[in-house]
């Protein structure tokens, strides 16, 4: 059932009830993992999806989108990832959970790069090697630049990242954001809609 896959099974009441929020955080973490799963393999499996013709170029933006977060979720299990409570604070704990709620729930995640420039961390993510994308031309075919944000980072204490909301300015219509639409769900399969029309998820 596609549509209950979509759906959160938290509510407020929950959090009067640990019992009760617990057993919600599991069901949504499950169905976090169906989901990325299905991201990253959909057009692998045996019984994949019918999914609509698409042209050759949307076929490589899809396989480079994919390729993307494959190497992404790669850096993540890697590296690690910690989290904190507080917004911008410096109490860090490692993050306890599967790898796929990440970046499923509307979070953001600030990742500290040392030794490599982020144009060089996006080509291997994108390409397998530092050198795969020459950004002095444009962005990647896969990829577009947002016109604005709502949030930046700068370094805080002990070299901490910290975000912080950006205001209406002239620096915020920089084009130094960039942006990608994935393929969330899995190609050809169905996507979240209300009433009777029935999506599915492209490239």
């Amino acid at each position: 059932d596609w549509q209950r896959m979509w759906r959160s099974a938290w509510n407020e009441a929950h959090l009067l009830n640990r019992s009760a929020l617990i057993a919600a955080m599991t069901t949504d973490m499950k169905r976090d993992c169906v989901l990325v799963y299905q991201t990253l393999f959909a057009m692998n499996m045996r019984r994949r999806p019918s999914s609509a013709t698409f042209s050759e170029e949307e076929r490589l933006h899809h396989d480079l989108k994919v390729m993307f977060l494959k190497r992404l979720l790669l850096c993540f299990a890697y590296c690690g990832i910690s989290s904190c409570a507080e917004n911008n604070g410096s109490s860090f704990k490692s993050w306890p959970f599967p790898l796929a709620s990440i970046l499923c729930h509307g979070g953001r995640l600030l990742t500290h790069l040392e030794g490599i420039r982020c144009h060089e961390f996006l080509n291997l993510l994108l390409y397998g090697s530092l050198d795969g994308w020459n950004w002095e031309e444009k962005v990647p075919p896969c990829m577009y630049q947002r016109r604005a944000a709502t949030h930046a980072i700068k370094l805080g204490r002990n070299q901490a990242l910290q975000e912080r909301r950006l205001k209406i300015r002239p620096s915020v219509f920089s084009g130094h954001h960039l942006g990608m639409d994935l393929p969330v769900g899995g190609i050809g399969n169905i996507c979240p809609t209300e009433g009777d029309e029935t999506l599915y998820v492209g490239p």
